[in-house]
């Protein structure tokens, strides 16, 4: 149960131009039995942002109070995104396996030109291994890969 002053600064948060604070608040609101937090997220649900209509849609539904199931009965509202919250979660997925594939790429180049030149050095040189560009890469490629394949199923 979160104590009043909290519960202020969520719902005040909720009516951020940040849509980071409002998702972060409408996850935090998520199974609060308070009606304002209820009220808070019932108006949530209308947010021009996927993410904060998924975390309200979620916190109403563990909040398990009658009005907010009664709410969503009458909106129809399930975890299943509309056409247009498909397409952007598949968009922001392509993103994060683009970028993924960007650093993997990015780091293996940088480390073949380092060994290319040490290699062409007259002393041998030294060169550097860029594992942390490649691993982040490879990690972020894969999250990636997921959230758009939960996406594509779904959407239907």
């Amino acid at each position: 149960m979160l104590n009043p002053k909290k519960l202020d600064d969520l719902l005040c948060k909720l009516q951020s131009s940040n849509v980071f604070e409002r998702r972060k608040a409408a996850s935090r609101l998520s199974g609060s039995k308070d009606p304002r937090a209820v009220q808070a997220l019932m108006q949530a649900c209308d947010d021009q942002d996927v993410g904060v209509r998924v975390a309200a849609v979620s916190g109403l539904r563990a909040s398990k109070v009658p009005e907010a199931t009664m709410f969503l009965q009458s909106r129809s509202m399930e975890f299943r995104p509309s056409q247009r919250d498909a397409e952007a979660l598949k968009s922001r997925a392509r993103r994060n396996m683009m970028i993924g594939a960007l650093f993997m790429v990015g780091g293996a180049i940088a480390t073949f030109i380092g060994y290319s030149v040490a290699a062409h050095s007259a002393t041998g040189g030294t060169y550097f291994v860029f594992w942390g560009a490649m691993i982040f890469g490879f990690v972020d490629l894969v999250r990636g890969a997921l959230a758009y394949s939960k996406a594509s199923r779904r959407s239907g």
